[in-house]
Formats: C-alpha cells, structure tokens, sequence
C-alpha cells in the first residue's frame, strides 16, 4: 500500500541531506512533514528519533531518520515496538527491505552517501510493496516477540480503562498466537520504561498498540501481584487508569498495530465472564462499573512459604 505521508527527520549532521530529501520527496505528490533537528535545537537524535516515531500515527506512515552513519537513528527508533527501522546502503537493500521486512522507517547515514545515491535509497523505499501473501507470517512472529521482563525486582505497569457506551477495551491473542495464551484478556498498556512517567507511558503504549492519542487520564487504583515463573517469582505492580479518547465505536474495535493482540469490546455487565489478567482486575472494573470515585487497591501475591 503506498505511503499516505512521510515524515522526515535528522541530527545535526543529517541537516543538509535531510533537507535535500525533503525538497525532493514533495515530487511524490504524498504529504510531507520535516520534524527537524532544526539549527539551535537543544535536542539530539534520541530525542528527535522519539518525536518521529511518536508521529507514526498510521500504518501507512513512514519515517525518514539521518544521523552520520544511520546507526544512532536506527537503533533507537528500533525501541519502539511498532517500527521496523532499517539502516539501507543502497537501492537494492531499500526495496529488499520493503519488500520482505515491511519496514516502515528508512535509516541513513550522510557521511555515506551523495544526495543522488540518498534519491535512488528513498525511491526504491516508498515504490516497492511489501508482499503480504510471501512474507506476511515472518512479520507476524517478528512482532510476537514478547517484551522483557525483570525475574528480580518489581516491573511497573500501566493499564487503561478505555469505555464506550456501557463497554471496555480489552486485548487478546489473535488465532495465530493463542499458543500464547488462549481465552485470556487484558487491559490495554504495557511496561513504564526507566525515567518515565507512568501517564507518558501509559499514552505512548495505547498510541503504539492501536495509533490513538488519548484526551484525558484519571488514575482509579492499583493493583499488586506475584507468581511463580518456572521457580522464579515474578512480581508487578499495576498501575490502573480510567482513559479518555474520543470518536471510539463499538462497530470497529481499535486497529491493533501488533499482530499477535486484536482488541474487543466486552459489555460490562458480562466483565465476571472473561478471565482477565491479573485476576484481580476483574473485581476491581466490576467496582468502576459502579462509577465510585473511590481510589481502588488489590493485591494479589504469593505467599511465600
């Protein structure tokens, strides 16, 4: 499917070529934006990598990054889940990705290339198709890589309450990977990276899983848990928010940008019917399906003997 808008972004060495990419890019005839690094920024590429793959809003988005030999960009737009970034040498290797890979930011380094060889690279990149019916399932087991977990200490988890006329957002596994866990439900989030903020990491898991921003968040309670994993104990603290995003419908379920996780809407009157990790989430949305304002806490640990 061809590009609905490309966004473009550098360090301060990738100014020049970045600009020159850009110039051309508007030949496509596709929406662009040039998000920087722009003269006098305190930022570097970490920090402006982040703010591209923060504007990756659609799967038919794709992200140019630049920095001096493509590494830096490439690896830290790797971070997010929902980017496969590759670092390109030539027309062959943009189309090969593409083709294969899906890839969905081109990487480049400027002190490799001429502003002609760049052309051919970001050609080749937006041009080529990605064969679904060849390399689909590849892609699927590249985005089932499960997220690390900490086996010693505590892993920090933010969950969204997402609601819709007398219904909330739940996650599961697609029929391609209930080997995973059949018949279980989430709440849509995921792990608070280090240096985070639990609200900035519960709005960039929803824009990552499903491409939403959210309006308003409101922390309803939280939620403690352990249990054995394979002879280890594994212990999460969740952190529950009640989340606010406009123009939802129970007709369509959020897209999901993973393709091991679908999203679906359970009315709450049946919410004791699913069994929903950690178990004692389930009680806890059966007291917010009250509406109490009060602040809510389970814990449910091991007992350790």
């Amino acid at each position: 499917m061809r590009a609905e808008k490309i966004i473009f972004a550098s360090d301060f060495k990738g100014i020049k070529l970045r600009e020159n990419l850009c110039e051309y890019a508007n030949r496509f005839g596709i929406p662009i934006e040039d998000i920087g690094i722009f003269e006098g920024s305190p930022l570097d590429f970490i920090d402006v990598t982040k703010q591209l793959a923060l504007k990756l809003s659609s799967p038919n988005t794709y992200g140019v990054l630049i920095c001096n030999d493509g590494h830096g960009v490439c690896m830290a737009a790797n971070k997010f889940n929902f980017i496969r970034a590759t670092l390109c040498y030539s027309q062959e290797d943009a189309q090969k990705v593409r083709k294969k890979l899906n890839s969905n930011v081109l990487c480049l380094g400027c002190q490799n290339f001429s502003p002609d060889q760049a052309i051919s690279c970001l050609n080749a990149f937006i041009e080529t198709e990605f064969e679904q019916d060849k390399y689909g399932k590849s892609i699927e087991k590249l985005g089932a890589f499960a997220t690390a977990h900490a086996d010693n200490g505590v892993n920090l988890i933010v969950r969204g309450i997402i609601s819709c006329r007398d219904h909330i957002l739940l996650s599961t596994t697609t029929k391609h990977n209930q080997e995973f866990g059949k018949n279980l439900f989430f709440l849509p989030g995921g792990h608070v990276d280090y240096n985070e903020s639990a609200i900035s990491a519960l709005k960039r898991e929803i824009l990552e899983e499903m491409y939403l921003q959210v309006n308003d968040i409101k922390f309803i309670g939280a939620l403690e848990c352990s249990w054995d994993k394979k002879g280890n104990i594994y212990h999460e603290l969740n952190l529950v928010y009640r989340v606010d995003i406009t123009n939802l419908s129970l007709d369509t379920p959020p897209r999901s940008s993973e393709p091991f996780i679908e999203f679906i809407w359970c009315p709450l009157s049946k919410i004791s019917e699913y069994h929903i990790l950690p178990e004692q989430l389930n009680p806890m949305l059966q007291e917010v399906a009250k509406n109490t304002d009060t602040t809510l806490f389970y814990s449910q640990m091991m007992q350790i003997t």
